[in-house]
């Protein structure tokens, strides 16, 4: 593998698990937060259970999407997802 070829497969490969981590949070339940702006000027907008389970379950296709993606990224450089 060449050397530009590693430090892309380490990149994908950090970004693998953190989108899988973050799809294990959603799944394990964890609280989504939605907040909008920064610092002293940011507001946490508070949405029902319900909106926020469906959110969450469309967060969690779009993760699994990504992981899989960013996983066949690396099987195409050589490296087990």
């Amino acid at each position: 593998m060449r050397a530009s070829d590693l430090k892309r497969a380490q990149a994908l490969a950090a970004q693998l698990d953190a989108t899988r981590a973050m799809a294990g949070r959603l799944a394990a339940g964890e609280r989504l937060h939605f907040v909008v702006g920064d610092g002293e000027r940011a507001s946490e907008i508070v949405a029902s259970d319900s909106y926020a389970k469906e959110i969450a379950g469309a967060l969690r296709t779009a993760l699994d999407m990504r992981a899989a993606h960013l996983a066949d990224e690396l099987r195409g450089l050589g490296v087990d997802g």
